[in-house]
């Protein structure tokens, strides 16, 4: 619930989870507009390729180490 409110400003959304959810991916799946990533396996292209990112707390921690991990 919400994500319509994104749908109609025309831009796709990616929703990056911090771990797999299988209700989640299958409540996801049903949005044209939407898609679904676990966030340890999100790329540069994805985040770049959406207009909208929503990601909970956890899945920032994840990215950010991913990114010290990469450039430490």
């Amino acid at each position: 619930k919400g994500y319509e409110s994104l749908a109609g400003k025309g831009g796709k959304v990616l929703i990056l989870n911090s771990k797999h959810d299988l209700d989640a991916v299958r409540g996801i799946r049903n949005l044209s507009f939407a898609s679904i990533k676990n966030a340890p396996m999100a790329q540069v292209t994805d985040l770049l390729s959406y207009k909208y990112i929503l990601l909970p707390k956890d899945s920032i921690e994840i990215l950010k180490k991913k990114i010290v991990k990469k450039y430490n």
